[in-house]
C-alpha cells in the first residue's frame, strides 16, 4: 500500500507542476496564483465548505520544500509560482 500511496502523491505532484505551468503568471517572473486557482485548474476541488483545499496546498507546500516552487507572501495570502 505505500508504494500506491507514494505513486498517488508523485502523480499529484505532476499533476500540480503541468497545471501551473500552464497559467502564464505562475512562470518564473509572473506574479504567482492562488492555491485555489491552481486547485480549480487542476480539479482538484473536493467541495468540502471546512477543509478545502488542504491536498491542492499540502501538494504545493511539498513541491516548495522540494523548491520546485516558491510561495509569494503578499499581506496575509500566498501566491505560488514555478522556480
Amino acid at each position: 500500500m505505500q508504494n500506491r500511496g507514494k505513486k498517488a502523491v508523485e502523480e499529484l505532484k505532476t499533476l500540480i507542476l503541468d497545471t501551473m505551468k500552464s497559467i502564464p503568471q505562475c512562470g518564473r517572473d509572473g506574479d504567482g496564483v492562488s492555491y485555489r486557482d491552481i486547485q480549480n485548474s487542476a480539479g482538484l476541488n473536493l467541495d468540502l465548505p471546512a477543509q478545502d483545499g488542504w491536498l491542492t496546498w499540502s501538494v504545493l507546500a511539498s513541491l516548495a520544500q522540494e523548491n520546485k516552487i516558491e510561495a509569494l507572501r503578499r499581506g496575509r495570502h500566498l501566491y505560488w509560482r514555478i522556480v
